[in-house]
């Protein structure tokens, strides 16, 4: 299930010196932190539960602009998930947005849409393989950005994420869960 998301990482990094040396492109390095809620879902044998979680993220990202519209991002996130229920859990993933923004004066808007893989860190031992549970995701947003200096910028934006697990057997039930969660985020990029 990796292998896409890494080949489309590693496309990104080959063919980023290429593009850099196309008028115009600039690559940047980007940090962003992120608050909000989620709520996780398990279904086993047509019976579904939610639970609801505080979640926080953050993710380290590297990004090409192509052009004054078109933007395209590979980052790694952690999200820490914070249930009233249970013991609190950590998902990883690794995630390519592509980014349409609409100049103007001082801020700029954005829209982003983009997929991932992910991982549910420590659920490997409730499974016989030991493996954690992987995932796939999808993220929809909007946000600003504003550019008080030629390298750097400044983010802030809401973003929509949802993870389907790959569904496990457990006791001979099959497991299906999935999370959901929107989130307030802030970062800063450094361009080059």
């Amino acid at each position: 299930m990796l292998k896409p998301v890494f080949a489309s990482v590693a496309a990104l990094v080959i063919a980023s010196p290429v593009l850099a040396q196309e008028e115009n492109k600039q690559f940047y390095v980007g940090f962003n932190y992120g608050i909000g809620s989620g709520e996780e879902t398990i279904s086993i044998a047509d019976e579904e539960e939610d639970y609801d979680t505080d979640v926080t993220s953050t993710r380290l990202s590297l990004g090409i602009i192509a052009d004054d519209r078109i933007r395209f991002e590979a980052s790694y996130g952690g999200y820490d998930l914070e249930f009233d229920d249970f013991e609190d859990s950590e998902i990883t993933t690794l995630e390519i947005d592509g980014i349409l923004t609409f100049q103007r004066n001082d801020f700029t808007p954005y829209l982003m849409a983009g997929f991932g893989v992910a991982t549910y860190q420590d659920t490997g031992d409730f499974f016989e393989d030991g493996d954690d549970l992987s995932g796939f995701s999808i993220q929809l947003g909007a946000g600003l950005i504003f550019q008080p200096h030629e390298i750097v910028e400044l983010d802030a934006s809401y973003r929509l994420k949802i993870i389907s697990w790959e569904t496990v057997e457990v006791f001979g039930e099959d497991i299906e869960s999935s999370n959901s969660m929107g989130l307030l985020n802030f970062g800063a990029r450094i361009l080059f």
